[in-house]
């Protein structure tokens, strides 16, 4: 039996578990819906979000930069970027601003699936994580 608010949540098509983890689900299509979502809900405290397979592009590169890289006190861990429209540019833009913040606490970040990703950016992002706490997913 779910509760109303789990129930809200379904409908919306997003599920926190509170208050730190963030999972779009399928029904979510498209950068504009997801930065839509995102617009909706606290981000500071995030420390997961799971934005697979909802039909992303490098378009969502420069609100993520902005709301989880490089924004001083966000706590954000770990984000699956898996299954989407993402390209070597836009893995190479968020990667470049995961070097440079001194705010960013990112542990995991997962991009597999996204075809116009190649091999070779793919090993350069499983190389910059490879030294962090956590491994790449």
């Amino acid at each position: 039996m779910l509760t109303a608010f789990q129930q809200r949540q379904q409908e919306n098509s997003f599920v926190i578990d509170p208050p730190r983890h963030v999972y779009l689900d399928f029904k979510i299509s498209g950068t504009q819906q997801v930065l839509a979502k995102l617009a909706t809900i606290d981000c500071r405290n995030l420390e997961t979000l799971n934005l697979a397979h909802t039909n992303v592009d490098d378009s969502i590169i420069d609100t993520l930069i902005d709301t989880f890289i490089n924004k001083e006190g966000t706590q954000l861990g770990e984000l699956d970027l898996s299954g989407n429209n993402l390209s070597d540019h836009g893995v190479k833009r968020l990667l470049e601003a995961i070097d440079t913040s001194s705010h960013c606490q990112l542990r995991k970040l997962n991009i597999s699936g996204n075809p116009q990703v190649s091999a070779n950016m793919q090993e350069k992002v499983a190389q910059n994580f490879s030294s962090k706490p956590t491994a790449f997913l």
